[in-house]
Parts: structure tokens; C-alpha cells; sequence
């Protein structure tokens, strides 16, 4: 697995800074979309060369999304992300057909899932459960995506009793493990306020609950 996440979005405002970068894609599209492509270009080039080396699966990723609403506009992602990542992608399958595709990006982003399965997403990572609902995704989308994450490193896992993240655990298996495509993880890093007995609750869970027919 290769962690290639802040793909083009992030790498982006990283260098532009974020402020700029938004202002830019309203009143300067040219600018924003010219810094897009030359950061599209190099990442494109480095997935595609490990995908052609045989790696699994490759991280791909950008935050578009926080937590009351979308970073920028479906609108605007359609127009100058989406077509890059999708020549991206289309570069890493050519080079290696079996290479999965996993995206990662926080916050809500509900109404451009269509447009990640269209561009050839397999996985999608984090599903925060503070904002998105893992249950309803995996029925309108579990037979073109998988999800990675779904248990809560905000609410449950630092602030829940082992017992919490047990069910907590349970209840994502429950709502989207049915028929694969789900790998049940907490929702982002494990972080040091979470107490160690949690994580323990979290294994054990999976251990438990996590097994197919």
C-alpha cells in the first residue's frame, strides 16, 4: 500500500496557501487551474510508475470536505479537480489494472461520491461518523465503492468506555459489512487521547463481530 494522500488539492494550497488558493479559483481560475496541472502532472507520473512496480493498493487523497459542508463547491470541484484526478487515475489503472484506488478526504462529501465512482474510486476513506452516514452509503453506493474508517476518533473512541466502542464497532460491521466492501478501521489517526483500553475495545470487536459467513 502506498500513502500518496494531498494528491492535488492540499499539495496545492500547501504551496499557494489556502486562503489564496480558494480566491484564486473564483477570481483567477487560470492560476489555480495552471498550479493544478503541474502538481496533477508529477503526482500522476510517480502513481503510475508504482502501480507499474505492482503495488496494491495507492492512497490517493484531498480534504474537499469538512464537517458542515464541502470545502469547495461540487460546482468547482467538478470544473478543476475531477477531471485531473480522473486523468490520474486513468494513469495508474493503465499502468496496472489491479492497482486499487483509495481516497481519502474528511468532512462531508455526499454530493461528489457519484463523481469519485465515475472516475474509477474503489475505496473511500474516512466516512466520519460525527457527518456522514456509513449505513445509508453502503446502500445507494456499497456495489461500486468500499469504505475504510467508520468509528468515530472525536466522540466514541476518545470519549466513549470500551463498552461504547464495542457497539460503536458492531453497528458500522452491522450497517455496511453485509456482502464485503468494508474495511472497519477508526475514522482517522489514533491519536493520544484516546485511552489504550479503547483501541483494545476496537480490536477486540473486530475480532468478534468482523467475520463473513
Amino acid at each position: 500500500v502506498l500513502s500518496w494522500e494531498m494528491t492535488i488539492f492540499e499539495k496545492a494550497w500547501r504551496i499557494r496557501g489556502l486562503e489564496e488558493l480558494l480566491m484564486d479559483l473564483v477570481l483567477a481560475p487560470a492560476l489555480a487551474e495552471a498550479l493544478f496541472d503541474q502538481v496533477a502532472m508529477r503526482t500522476g507520473a510517480f502513481a503510475a510508475r508504482v502501480a507499474e512496480l505492482g503495488v496494491d493498493i495507492i492512497q490517493l487523497g484531498d480534504d474537499v470536505g469538512s464537517q458542515t459542508g464541502m470545502l469547495i463547491s461540487p460546482r468547482l470541484c467538478r470544473r478543476t479537480l475531477k477531471p485531473r484526478m480522473a486523468d490520474l487515475i486513468a494513469g495508474i489503472k493503465r499502468a496496472n489494472p489491479d492497482t486499487l484506488v483509495f481516497y481519502h478526504t474528511d468532512g462531508i462529501v455526499d454530493p461528489v461520491i457519484p463523481d469519485f465512482i465515475e472516475i474509477g474510486i474503489d475505496v473511500l476513506n474516512p466516512v466520519q461518523p460525527e457527518c456522514m452516514d456509513i449505513g445509508r452509503l453502503k446502500r445507494e453506493y456499497g456495489q461500486h465503492l468500499a469504505f475504510w474508517g467508520g468509528v468515530g476518533v472525536q466522540t466514541t473512541m476518545p470519549f466513549g468506555t470500551p463498552d461504547d466502542v464495542r457497539a460503536a464497532t458492531r453497528q458500522v460491521i452491522e450497517e455496511a459489512g453485509a456482502g464485503g466492501g468494508l474495511l472497519v478501521a477508526p475514522a482517522h489517526l489514533i491519536e493520544r487521547d484516546i485511552p489504550w483500553e479503547n483501541v483494545l475495545a476496537f480490536a477486540e470487536a473486530v475480532r468478534d463481530y468482523g467475520a463473513y459467513d
